[in-house]
């Protein structure tokens, strides 16, 4: 079992979740929403990636964060673990998202790309139909977190728990009421299979 940090250095567990490798991808991802950001706007037929990357950027961290828990060991326990790769590990990325598109969209130099393109194509845009201005920053932060969260958490039910609850079984088992043995074993890993097939079952059915 791994004991919780205490005091001031709950802070500096905290900051240990964040490995280089995540702040990397966050980084590049920030980047890559930049470009696409701005290509967007000439964009009025939707052909290319638009705001689709800095909407998934945080799902693709949070997907990151989790998959970590498979070989990065820290001090916080496992329920912590999960509960800040879901929502914490995501935040920079959204953030930075939610700059991103608010600050490009509110330069003049936008509104009359977008305008330009939006004529060429009879009226219509694909990505910014519903205008520009600071005020997507807001949404784009709201709607790409929670994406972000939801990702993080189908990565978990349908991969991470899974897994982690049959090579990793005490560490799973903290917290709850069934004993520490192959039965434990066999009983924890198989509510989480079943979870996962529940899930990957609705996901596949609203495809449908």
């Amino acid at each position: 079992m791994t004991a919780s940090p205490s005091g001031p250095r709950v802070l500096t567990a905290i900051r240990d979740e964040f490995s280089p490798w995540l702040l990397v991808i966050t980084a590049v991802l920030a980047v890559a929403s930049v470009l696409t950001t701005w290509s967007s706007m000439g964009d009025a037929e939707g052909d290319g990636p638009g705001l689709l990357v800095p909407i998934a950027a945080p799902a693709v961290v949070a997907a990151w964060a989790c998959l970590e828990l498979f070989w990065r060991d820290t001090v916080m326990p496992l329920p912590t673990r999960l509960f800040l790769a879901c929502v914490s590990a995501p935040l920079p990325a959204a953030l930075a998202s939610a700059l991103v598109v608010g600050g490009l969209s509110a330069l003049p130099a936008a509104g009359r790309t977008v305008r330009a393109a939006s004529e060429a194509n009879g009226g219509f845009h694909y990505w910014w139909d519903d205008g520009v201005g600071a005020i997507t920053g807001v949404w784009t932060f709201f709607g790409s977190w929670g994406i972000g969260g939801a990702a993080g958490l189908g990565v978990l039910l349908v991969v991470v728990l899974p897994i982690l609850s049959w090579i990793r079984t005490d560490e799973v088992l903290d917290g709850t009421r069934v004993e520490r043995h192959r039965q434990g074993r066999v009983i924890i890993t198989g509510v989480y299979v079943a979870l996962a097939a529940v899930v990957v079952g609705l996901c596949v059915t609203y495809l449908l």
